[in-house]
């Protein structure tokens, strides 16, 4: 529902002038993630492919073209990078059951 608000106010602001000021920057599924135009949602990695436009972000029309809000995304895991992530969590766990201290360390400073 917001995100019709949304689309919504900047078609309105686009309806107080005699053409179009501002124009939407959809990112197209599976294009390679732009931290210039888009940033990740919370729940996303910070690098890969766009899996979903949670909110679409906008420019101005004319000469300029200049960015005025990103647009958020969800960004996937490629495969490879989801392959290291894996053993990393593999080898982080190794470590964890030798040492309990070290994990609740950590479990403290990160995951809290």
């Amino acid at each position: 529902m917001l995100v019709k608000i949304y689309d919504y106010v900047i078609n309105v602001m686009n309806k107080e002038y005699d053409e179009e000021v501002y124009e939407f920057v959809n990112p197209e599924i599976g294009e390679r993630y732009n931290p210039i135009s888009q940033i990740p949602s919370s729940n996303s990695v910070s690098n890969g492919d766009v899996a979903r436009v949670i909110v679409k972000g906008y420019q101005r029309k004319k000469e300029t073209k200049k960015l005025l809000y990103q647009s958020i995304v969800f960004i996937k895991i490629k495969s490879k990078e989801q392959d290291n992530f894996k053993e990393s969590k593999k080898m982080l766990k190794k470590i964890f059951r030798k040492d309990l201290k070290l994990f609740l360390f950590v479990k403290k400073c990160f995951w809290s």
